[in-house]
């Protein structure tokens, strides 16, 4: 009897035995199949590219410790800045969770964002649209302006300039959570204001949200180059295009020009001592009510009109966009599962990759002159 229980007992540690190295082989099988498919970057397995710009590409990834989605944006070592600046920012603290050295690459791991305003753009903003969608409302545009507006004041009151303030940059989420918001991303191009260091690049900011004093060589710039670009991202909001959109840069500041006046029209007496200044024909200030369509109110106006000064000194700060009267009149700003329905369902990997425009200078390519 004593010897039936043994080999019962044997038998037994035989089997888990067995058991124990077909499971731990079928491990070694499933980590080996993950390694083949995916590279791994540290602890995290990178998958497939989702965006590439002038300052790295940014691949859908996965954190199989937590078993959540993670963004990784590969950008070179000397890139290391905005990785510097993320860190610093209250507002981002979550949204880098790590950092991966490997050679010569730097791979920072970032809060995966399911979407952004482009693609809402291209969803609920575009004008003509034919499959009975609508733009998006005020109130919906006053929560992602201000969520914009908050993102922007907290980089300022740091002294931190982005310079590529654009729809595609702003980045949102929810579909995936029961809350839905809107962040800054893609710092490539960021810089802090140093006090030993009074002149600047001015080979930032897309074209069409580039402030006239960058086209026209000013590398003193401040901080109301950001304000300029969240003028044109409400008024593209709000329009479902952009409001200036030049096929080159003089063209592109003849459009700005016929809309909100000249410079020595609209009172930007300095601009003529910036070093690429071109003296364009004098036009007055258009009515910006048409131009917007009638769809913001007045005081909607005076807000994007602040925004849009083209004197840099003349441009509201966020601080005070924020506590603009725009905000308090009805509609009040939408909230909760109202903007979660603006975000455009999840694309495939192929169409969701995206290429971003490099800026093209126009202080590079001409030297002063008169365009009548």
């Amino acid at each position: 009897m004593i010897l039936d229980r043994f080999n019962v007992v044997s038998n037994a540690i035989t089997t888990s035995r067995a058991f124990y190295r077909l499971f731990a082989f079928r491990s070694i099988l499933i980590h080996s199949e993950v390694m083949a498919k995916y590279k791994l970057i540290g602890k995290y397995e990178r998958r497939q590219e989702i965006g590439r710009g002038t300052y790295g590409s940014v691949y859908e990834g996965w954190d199989p410790e937590n078993g959540t989605k993670v963004a990784i944006k590969k950008i070179p070592v000397n890139g290391e800045n905005e990785a510097d600046i993320l860190k610093t920012c209250h507002d981002a603290k979550h949204i880098i969770q790590d950092c991966v050295r490997k050679g010569e690459k730097l791979y920072m791991i970032m809060e995966f964002m399911e979407s952004d305003v482009e693609k809402v753009l291209s969803k609920r903003g575009r004008s003509g649209t034919t499959d009975g969608t609508e733009r998006l409302t005020i109130a919906e545009i006053k929560a992602y302006l201000t969520f914009l507006l908050k993102g922007v004041n907290e980089l300022h009151q740091q002294d931190i300039l982005h310079r590529d303030l654009k729809p595609n940059n702003i980045l949102v989420t929810g579909r995936e959570h029961t809350t839905f918001f809107a962040k800054i991303g893609d710092m490539g191009m960021a810089t802090r204001i140093k006090a030993e260091h009074t002149t600047r690049s001015i080979e930032v900011v897309t074209r069409t949200y580039r402030a006239p004093e960058l086209f026209f060589g000013d590398d003193q710039y401040g901080k109301a180059v950001d304000m300029w670009s969240v003028g044109c991202i409400f008024a593209e909001m709000v329009l479902g295009k952009p409001l200036f959109e030049g096929v080159s840069d003089i063209d592109h500041l003849s459009k700005v020009f016929a809309v909100l006046g000249s410079p020595t029209e609209n009172g930007w007496k300095e601009a003529c001592n910036l070093p690429c200044y071109l003296k364009f024909k004098d036009t007055h200030p258009a009515a910006l009510t048409s131009k917007l369509e009638h769809r913001l109110s007045d005081l909607g106006v005076d807000l994007l009109q602040q925004m849009l000064q083209l004197d840099p000194d003349k441009r509201i700060t966020a601080t005070d966009a924020l506590h603009h009267y725009f905000f308090e009149e009805r509609p009040l700003l939408a909230e909760g599962e109202q903007l979660i329905q603006t975000i455009p369902p999840p694309e495939s990997p192929k169409k969701r990759l995206r290429h971003d425009v490099e800026p093209a200078m126009l202080a590079r390519k001409i030297k002063a002159r008169r365009l009548v």
